[in-house]
């Protein structure tokens, strides 16, 4: 028992004093291990700072970098700004010279060029045109008189009945319009002096003479029906339908009455005019010469002093017929003529 008693008792101090030698212990080591920590914290934020410290210094020479390679190019650009300034200033003179330039030289060119030598070119251009006018003048007259030589070389070979169609020939092939009065009375009296001449030959002779402007012509058509000429009647007939037809009405009044075949004579006027202005069926003329045909025949058919005139004077047959040559057919074809006086008159009994 004591034995028992004696070791329960040395272990309670063993604890007792053991335990506070490990509690020493322990609270040795903690206070040594925070005092380690505290110095390491210490040191971790020295080094932190000194860390900071040096990026701050990092920044700020950065900074101090950046802004000097601002100012750099701040400066640049404004050297640049300048620099474009300045070229644009000097194109924009530039095109204004070019602009003065290309006014002026057109300006300069017509004033001390073109000017003057318009002048010069156009005293050229006029000594051209009175050069070419005194050539063509000349020409024309050269050409003239030859034309004129050789018509009076051809009318004077009406001198020989045998070369008569050299002469018409011709004048079929050649104008007509350089022949003077004397030409056309030379033409005149041959004809008044051979009324044998072949038709064709007399044909071309006449409308000659037709076609000219001279009083003669009028003269000599007219002396046709007063010397009572009736193988040269359709020329004569001719002239005054085709020459101012109205200022010949009366003098055809005249004609008709003084002539005892007046009434014959009346029917040549109306069938030249019938085939020459108004046509047949087989035969069509433009309606503005048919127009004129008809005119013409009206202001013979309602003339009343025609129409008394011829009264008491045979009336012109047909060949081989006792009918009158203005036939049905004609009437036909010509219905105008049933509105006439001369139809009242000699047609209308005819007309059925």
């Amino acid at each position: 028992m004591r034995i028992y008693t004696s070791i329960v008792i040395i272990f309670i101090f063993f604890n007792l004093f053991g335990q506070k030698d490990t509690i020493s212990i322990v609270d040795s080591n903690r206070v040594k291990k925070q005092s380690t920590s505290t110095k390491n914290k210490h040191e971790n934020l020295y080094s932190s700072q000194v860390r900071i410290d040096s990026i701050i210094g990092v920044i700020l020479s950065e900074q101090s970098q950046l802004k000097q390679k601002n100012d750099i190019l701040r400066t640049t650009l404004e050297s640049n700004t300048n620099i474009f300034n300045g070229i644009s200033s000097f194109f924009a003179i530039i095109s204004i010279l070019l602009t003065i330039v290309v006014i002026a030289i057109p300006l300069i060119n017509y004033f001390l060029v073109l000017k003057p030598n318009k002048k010069i070119v156009d005293k050229v251009k006029n000594l051209e045109e009175d050069v070419l006018k005194t050539l063509e003048g000349n020409f024309e007259n050269y050409f003239e008189k030859l034309r004129k030589q050789k018509t009076t070389k051809i009318l004077n070979l009406l001198n020989d009945r045998l070369r008569l169609s050299e002469v018409t020939n011709y004048f079929v092939l050649n104008d007509t319009d350089n022949l003077e009065e004397e030409d056309i009375a030379k033409i005149i009296d041959f004809l008044d002096e051979n009324d044998d001449i072949e038709e064709i030959d007399a044909s071309i002779l006449h409308s000659i003479v037709i076609e000219s402007d001279f009083f003669i012509a009028e003269k000599y058509y007219k002396s046709i029906f007063e010397k009572d000429e009736e193988n040269k009647y359709e020329f004569a007939v001719k002239y005054l339908v085709d020459n101012d037809f109205e200022n010949h009405i009366s003098y055809i009044e005249k004609i008709i009455k003084a002539n005892d075949k007046g009434h014959h004579l009346l029917i040549r006027f109306f069938e030249y005019i019938k085939n020459n202005f108004i046509g047949n069926l087989m035969e069509k003329k433009v309606s503005e010469k048919k127009e004129i045909g008809v005119k013409y025949i009206r202001l013979l058919f309602d003339n009343v002093k025609i129409l008394n005139s011829i009264k008491d004077k045979e009336i012109p047959k047909t060949s081989g017929f006792e009918e009158h040559p203005i036939s049905r057919n004609i009437l036909n074809h010509n219905p105008f003529l049933r509105e006439t006086n001369y139809y009242e008159e000699y047609l209308k009994g005819l007309d059925t």
